[in-house]
């Protein structure tokens, strides 16, 4: 069956099609020859079309037969999966060619169906979300080890303050939180049960933010987007992205304005998607240039929510008046504070990673 014949077929046939193939897997993953083995299973749970919009042809009661211990759905910027499609399509329409919008349906419905999949197996799996442009040590501790032993991280820190003060030319920011994130790989290199989450493993905002509007179409410059090597170095990360061009040409601009309130809306589900998935919350400076940062503010709360623990470290150069510690600690130990109990502030990174990894 081809594609295209797959993606207009009704329900039925996408379903019974979905089965024959597997089927035919399940002849494979149950004979001996894979017993006591580690079983990676790659899918897509969904399927989008213009036509068709996302639909899913995934046969539950099969995923539940197969049992998986994890469940995780790989994400990578929408503009980078919007010129992969592009690229594969050559112009030939029926090949392939969603559009931002219809891109970004699917990688929400992606994550729905990866979170309905979980609710329907015993013992319930975790269910992480990871940006390719981790590195592949990330993704490997998230399927190998043991769910029990394997600690995860999500590291908070201010996005646009760096960003507002590189504007004004001024890369201090920028460097600072590279420096934090160069100490944290180091950390999860060194520490073999640990896996670290970076938001900026997946930055959007440049595109609706930095991208130049011409007569019709939109242009966007990759160097506007947070370059991951810039802490990861050399590290083999898990998506190929030299293939990429510099430049992007998107030849319909008013495309990229339908997209701009769900590229802003997924930053802020998904970043708290991350704190949820994690053990761990550890935080860089959440004042930043004497201000706190909402983003950060509002993920700690979450944390707090969850009862997780949360590793602060705050330069006081950005907090001149004290503001992290007026808001998570108290002066007076005899009033409680069931949520403050949950937040340890650190002089240095050093002494903040020395009590993480001896969790």
């Amino acid at each position: 069956m081809r594609v295209q014949d797959y993606l207009y077929a009704d329900n039925k046939s996408k379903q019974n099609y979905w089965r024959e193939g597997w089927n035919h897997f399940k002849n494979v993953y149950k004979s001996d020859i894979f017993k006591e083995k580690n079983i990676i299973l790659s899918i897509h749970g969904v399927l989008v079309g213009s036509v068709t919009g996302s639909f899913c042809s995934v046969d539950i009661p099969s995923i539940m037969d197969f049992k998986p211990t994890k469940i995780i759905t790989l994400i990578d910027d929408v503009y980078a999966s919007w010129y992969r499609t592009e690229e594969r399509a050559q112009g030939i329409q029926y090949i392939g060619q969603p559009s931002l919008e219809e891109l970004l349906d699917a990688r929400r419905s992606e994550i729905l169906v990866g979170d309905i999949i979980q609710n329907h197996i015993e013992p319930t799996p975790p269910h992480f979300i990871l940006a390719t442009r981790h590195t592949a040590r990330t993704l490997f501790r998230l399927c190998f080890l043991n769910t029990s032993d394997l600690e995860t991280v999500y590291l908070s820190f201010p996005i646009s303050g760096p960003r507002r003060l590189l504007n004004e030319g001024d890369e201090s920011g920028i460097n600072d939180v590279n420096d934090f994130l160069r100490e944290a790989n180091n950390f999860e290199e060194a520490h073999n049960n640990f896996a670290c989450f970076c938001p900026l493993c997946i930055d959007e905002l440049p595109l609706i933010m930095k991208g130049e509007e011409s007569d019709e179409g939109w242009t966007f410059d990759l160097t506007y987007r947070w370059e991951v090597r810039d802490f990861y170095s050399e590290e083999i990360l898990l998506g190929d992205f030299h293939t990429i061009p510099g430049i992007l040409e998107f030849p319909d601009k008013k495309k990229i304005r339908y997209v701009e309130g769900l590229i802003r809306t997924d930053v802020g589900w998904r970043d708290h998607r991350l704190v949820k998935q994690s053990k761990h919350l550890v935080v860089f400076n959440p004042v930043y240039l004497g201000h706190l940062s909402g983003g950060v503010d509002s993920e700690i709360d979450g944390n707090i929510m969850k009862r997780k623990h949360c590793f602060v470290y705050q330069n006081p150069e950005h907090d001149p008046q004290g503001l992290v510690k007026s808001r998570w600690v108290k002066e007076d130990p005899s009033i409680p504070s069931p949520g403050m109990r949950y937040v340890t502030i650190y002089d240095n990174l050093n002494e903040l990673f020395q009590a993480l990894g001896s969790w």
